[in-house]
């Protein structure tokens, strides 16, 4: 049963994640895929603080700029996860920073990233502080660079 769940993976893909605590969600039905659900979708389909921990590996690349009603996507997906998270909880996203070679290599990506992108929902960091209106959500947030220019970012809800 899914409500009994408090990980989930999303875009999970051939990745997927064992155990009894994960969801497995992926836009494609493959082996392993617990829900196959497209993520451009707003609200996602769980309760609001359900996990403690939500995957996101290299599927913010692949988001539009804008929802259907015209809100910023990243800033709007963000707060749909803020909402489902736990307090506390984590959201892990991995995905191509710009300096990445492959970063626009992929005919599906949409965008890249930087190490400060997602300081704007830190409200410890500068952008956080000056920009704290692009979005309600608010983290605790570290990122690493790889050396293939993936960018991992580790999100906690405050």
């Amino acid at each position: 049963m899914i409500k009994n769940k408090t990980k989930i993976s999303l875009g999970a893909g051939a990745e997927v994640e064992e155990g009894d605590e994960w969801i497995n969600l992926d836009l494609v039905d493959m082996p392993g895929i617990d829900l196959v659900y497209n993520l451009v979708f707003l609200p996602l389909p769980f309760d609001d603080e359900q996990f403690i921990y939500v995957k996101a590996k290299d599927i913010f690349e692949h988001f539009p700029a804008f929802t259907p009603d015209w809100k910023p996507f990243i800033p709007t997906f963000v707060e749909e996860i803020y909402r489902i998270l736990k307090p506390g909880g984590e959201l892990f996203i991995q995905t191509p920073g710009h300096k990445a070679e492959f970063a626009w290599t992929d005919p599906t990506h949409t965008r890249t990233f930087t190490k400060d992108t997602f300081s704007f929902f830190d409200p410890n960091s500068d952008f956080g502080r000056s920009s704290g209106y692009i979005s309600t959500a608010k983290f605790d947030v570290s990122v690493k660079e790889l050396d293939n220019g993936n960018l991992q970012v580790r999100m906690v809800k405050v």
